[in-house]
This record gives structure tokens, C-alpha cells and sequence, in this order.
């Protein structure tokens, strides 16, 4: 058995690192653009179930809402159903708008907040002149602790043998030296007048301003809910008309499309607009499919390979393995010619990619024959056996007697230059 040497191992696997990161690179491609197509058709998804209601409950009108209640056999959907309820809703609405309206606050409304305005104005001034001297104090050690002891005052409870008596009488008399002059003052019973003085105006001013604001607030907020009822009001058909749409959309996701298209049957417009829904479905699950197949799995593989050429070119360059030998079968299997499987595993995926991901015509399918989603978007250009929906569809002929019935009509004969590729998996 011939035998090849690890300087032509390494070699070899240098020369296939560059086509394998080419490979790499267009997988990568590939990937990038299957995102972009599962976030379109995600868009156009959510759109044809839009569409979908609207086509179902285009307007509010008795006959259409009852047309739509008895096709979809869903009572609440009905003319006399959706008026009980808009009745309902108006009357509530209208009642939240009467009650408030009654308020002398919001009759008042725009010269209480003008007398909220001017005198929070004021306030503000005020507290503002007043609060530093306040924080002052405040920013003083110890002097939460001594206005709290009563120090100062005849009710001061400390007696001279104790540690705080020493600590208050000491941080008294380093606030007396911080602020007496300020105030004029030599004593900290003077200083303590000062700032009860002031901590209590301020006190009163916050609790005024509190009740003011609290005042303009309550104007506000009946401002509001006026406002908020009002535009509920005035938008209460639109609305009601999307819940409607939504209600009926909302009863046909619960079933299966193919269920969905029965209930539908009696209504064209709405036939078109569910198998548009299930040409998505069919091309979000083709395109899913695909790309585990001919992008994931592959590149899966190639990112192995590199792996596993780097490894072996550093490692068969070392001293240890620079002699070993390797079977020649083995070295033709792995560093064979792959460019001629990729190209065509690429030709494949971009046909059939591209010719569903462009296919409309969502109206030509027939849930009476054989013909499946695949065959009617890429008009059997390619075969992805590995589906088993399309694996089960060629196998059985259905694609054959499909060709039949199509040739015996003379405004649908088959373009004879087609030629289907073979399928690779």
C-alpha cells in the first residue's frame, strides 16, 4: 500500500485551507440572507393575518358583520352583538365624561390652575429664600441630636456626670461659634430660637405648597380623564372594528390553516387571503428546511475541516510527527476535490431559494390535487428529498400525473426548456 509523507499531509491541507475558507465565506453569505428572508416573511406573516380580518370584517355594517358571524360560525361577531356592546361602551364613556364635567374643579379648571400657578410661583420663592438657612443648621454636627434633646431649654434632660452632656454642651458651643455671629448671638438658646423660627415657616410653606400641588394635580388628572374618554369616544367604531377583525382573526388562528381555509369556503376573498397564509407558512418551513440542510449542516462541516487542518499542520510540523506516514487512500479520500458538490449544493439552494422566496401567486394553489406548495413555487427546478413532504410527493408520481393534467390544457403547457436538477441529498 503507497504511503504519503506528513511534509505533503501539511502540503495538501494549506492548499484546501484557502478553498474552505472560500466555501466558509459564501455559507456565511448564504446564512446572512436566510436571516434577512425569515425576518421579511416573519413581516409579511403578521400582515396577512391583518389583511386577513380586514378582508373578513371590512366595516362595521349589519349585513357585513352578520355575513362574517355566520360564515365564521362565531355568534359574538354578529351586527346586533357588536351594537349591544358599542351601547355598552358608549354609555360608560359617556357616564365617566357627565361625571367629571359635574366637578367644580374642572368646571373651574383653568382659574384654579392659574391660581395653583401663582401660588406655587410664590411659594417656590419663599422656600427657596428660606430652605439654606434651614439646611444650615442642619449641616451643624450634632444639631439633629441637640433640638431633639431640648438642648437649649429648660427641658433639656442631661446632667453633668453623663458623656452626652459633655458632647452636646461641646458641638453647642461649636454651633455658636459657626453661626452667632451670622445671627448675632452669643448663646445656643438664642441660636435654637432662630432656627425653630425659620424651620417652622419653612414647614408651614412646604405643607401649603404640598396642598397646592396636590390641588393643581387633582385638576389635572379630571383634565385627563375627560380628555382620555373623550378620544375613546370618538374612536370607539374604529376600535370596535378592529376588535371585531381581531376576534375573527383570533378564531381562525386556533384552527389549522387547511381547517381555516374549509371555514372560509364560502367567502372567495377570504380563500385568497388564507392561502397566502399557508404559501408563508409552506415558505417560512421550505426555507427553514433548506437552510439545515444545504448552509447549516455543510458549514457545520467546513469549520471541522479547518479546525482539524490547522491542528494537523502545526502539529505534523513538530519534530515528533514530521516523519509519520500516512495511507494514500486515506490522503486522496480527505483532500479530495469537493468544489464541483459545492458548486451544485450552491446552485440548488440559491435556485429554490430565490424562486420561493419570489413566488405571489398564492391564489394557484389547489388543496383538491396533489400538487404541494414546493412544486407550485419552484416549478420542480430542484428536489430536496430530504423534506419529507416533497421526498413523498416525487416518490408517489403525484408530480407525473400533475404533468398530465396540466398538458391537456392548452393555456398551461410546461415550458419544455426546464430541466430539473438532480437532487444531492
Amino acid at each position: 500500500m503507497s504511503t504519503v509523507r506528513a511534509d505533503q499531509v501539511v502540503a495538501a491541507a494549506r492548499a484546501q485551507q484557502q478553498s474552505l475558507v472560500m466555501e466558509k465565506s459564501r455559507l456565511d453569505a448564504q446564512a446572512n440572507r436566510h436571516a434577512e428572508d425569515l425576518r421579511g416573511l416573519n413581516q409579511e406573516w403578521a400582515h396577512a393575518w391583518q389583511y386577513l380580518g380586514e378582508v373578513l370584517v371590512p366595516t362595521l355594517a349589519a349585513p357585513t358583520l352578520d355575513a362574517a358571524a355566520q360564515l365564521l360560525q362565531l355568534p359574538p361577531l354578529s351586527a346586533s352583538s357588536i351594537a349591544a356592546a358599542m351601547g355598552a361602551e358608549r354609555a360608560r364613556l359617556q357616564g365617566e365624561i357627565d361625571t367629571v364635567e359635574r366637578d367644580p374643579l374642572f368646571r373651574d379648571s383653568d382659574v384654579v390652575l392659574n391660581e395653583c400657578s401663582i401660588h406655587l410661583a410664590e411659594l417656590e420663592s419663599s422656600i427657596g429664600a428660606l430652605a439654606p438657612a434651614v439646611a444650615e443648621f442642619l449641616g451643624l454636627l450634632y444639631w439633629d441630636e441637640l433640638i431633639a434633646t431640648g438642648y437649649g431649654t429648660d427641658a433639656y434632660p442631661g446632667k453633668w456626670w453623663a458623656l452626652s452632656y459633655y458632647r452636646h454642651w461641646k458641638h453647642a458651643d461649636l454651633a455658636v461659634e459657626e453661626l452667632g455671629p451670622k445671627y448675632q448671638v452669643q448663646d445656643f438658646a438664642a441660636l435654637r430660637a432662630y432656627y425653630e423660627r425659620d424651620s417652622e415657616a419653612l414647614h408651614a410653606l412646604q405643607v401649603s405648597q404640598a396642598e397646592w400641588q396636590a390641588k393643581q394635580q387633582a385638576v389635572e388628572f379630571l383634565q385627563q380623564q375627560h380628555q382620555k374618554a373623550s378620544d375613546e369616544l370618538r374612536s370607539l367604531e374604529v376600535r370596535t372594528l378592529t376588535a371585531a377583525r381581531a376576534r375573527a382573526v383570533q378564531h381562525l388562528a386556533a384552527l389549522s390553516l387547511d381547517q381555516a381555509l374549509q371555514q372560509v369556503s364560502g367567502f372567495p376573498p377570504a380563500v385568497v387571503a388564507v392561502k397566502r397564509l399557508m404559501g408563508l407558512h409552506a415558505k417560512i418551513e421550505y426555507l427553514s428546511k433548506m437552510y439545515a440542510e444545504w448552509v447549516a449542516k455543510p458549514l457545520a462541516q467546513i469549520e471541522t475541516m479547518i479546525a482539524k487542518n490547522e491542528r494537523d499542520i502545526h502539529k505534523l510540523r513538530t519534530p515528533k510527527h514530521a516523519h509519520r506516514v500516512f495511507s494514500s487512500d486515506d490522503f486522496a479520500r480527505r483532500f479530495r476535490d469537493r468544489e464541483s458538490s459545492w458548486l451544485k449544493r450552491r446552485h440548488n439552494y440559491d435556485t429554490a431559494r430565490s424562486r420561493i422566496v419570489a413566488f405571489d401567486d398564492y391564489d394557484r394553489y389547489d388543496p383538491t390535487t396533489e400538487v404541494i406548495w414546493w412544486s407550485l413555487m419552484t416549478d420542480d427546478c430542484v428536489k430536496a428529498r430530504y423534506i419529507p413532504e416533497v421526498d413523498a410527493y416525487y416518490s408517489s408520481g403525484a408530480r407525473h400525473r400533475h404533468d398530465d393534467a396540466v398538458a391537456s390544457v392548452a393555456d398551461e403547457i410546461v415550458d419544455p426548456t426546464t430541466v430539473a436538477a438532480d437532487d444531492i441529498s
